[in-house]
């Protein structure tokens, strides 16, 4: 998907949408989603508060 006005890619690469299809599917990504949060100092990407940037 693009953005018509500048042309540009509105969604991130890797991106997709997904379908709740029933209560288990709904609780399933609301678990992820509250959860994630939690585990950002497990990420490669993470930088504690005070260190600099690589």
């Amino acid at each position: 998907m693009t953005n018509r006005t500048a042309g540009t890619q509105l969604w991130q690469r890797g991106y997709y949408d997904h379908i709740i299809r029933d209560q288990l599917d709904y609780d399933t990504i609301w678990r992820y989603i509250d959860d994630n949060p939690a585990k950002w100092h497990l990420d490669q990407f993470y930088i504690p508060d005070g260190e600099d940037y690589p």
